[in-house]
């Protein structure tokens, strides 16, 4: 089971979001646990059409009583933006519906659901991107393989490109069509901020998608 830890005391001024999607991966439960550290508040979207009922079934159960996560639905059919911008508006909406602070969140993060941060990296990384003027950061990507796993010792790094996995929230963000810009970033329709200076994270997302051998003839790649 996992365990939703309390926030890191050192990002206790920001208020902090996650996003992520939740469809098959067998470890996700445990990634959305690894959020619990950098959030006030975490929204899951569960795939209905493509994804595990079971994953979906014992996501529900663990995290429905904890109040920093909220869980929905997603209908839609799978594309490269149409999930990610329910995600976004789905994290808007708590915000200006459904709690105290309508000003919205500072930061956004936004990982897969076989991915987390480097632990106590990314908090630096945090701290330091929320006090600079770019609006997007980007990660590079480390594959973690498991150790008990005989003759699994290489993996090609995916995505070879680095990712936008955070973000700082500005009226207007989206990831709607048909201007989605790949590699995860946001799209704005000022173009100061849509052009603004990458911040380029110097911790690395921990990626788990071929944590398995086996893992590595299944997975889908997805930008």
């Amino acid at each position: 089971m996992s365990t939703f830890l309390p926030k890191d005391p050192r990002l206790k001024h920001l208020n902090i979001a996650g996003m992520m999607a939740i469809n098959r991966f067998p470890m996700a439960v445990s990634m959305i646990g690894r959020m619990s550290f950098y959030i006030d508040v975490l929204i899951l979207r569960l795939d209905t059409l493509n994804g595990s009922e079971l994953l979906f079934t014992d996501t529900q159960e663990m995290f429905t009583r904890e109040k920093r996560i909220r869980v929905f639905k997603g209908v839609s059919k799978w594309d490269r933006h149409t999930w990610r911008d329910e995600l976004l508006q789905e994290t808007l909406g708590y915000y200006f519906n459904n709690s105290s602070d309508t000003n919205g969140p500072d930061i956004l993060l936004t990982p897969d659901e076989d991915e987390c941060f480097e632990p106590n990296a990314i908090v630096q990384d945090i701290l330091d991107f929320s006090e600079s003027e770019s609006y997007f950061a980007l990660f590079d990507y480390n594959m973690v393989l498991c150790p008990s796993e005989p003759g699994h010792t290489k993996a090609p790094k995916y995505p070879r490109s680095k990712h936008c996995k955070m973000f700082k929230y500005v009226p207007g963000m989206s990831y709607s069509s048909p201007n989605y810009r790949g590699c995860a970033l946001p799209n704005h329709g000022n173009k100061q901020i849509k052009n603004s200076t990458f911040f380029e994270a110097r911790s690395k997302i921990q990626h788990y998608c071929y944590y398995k051998k086996e893992w590595m003839r299944t997975h889908k790649h997805h930008n």
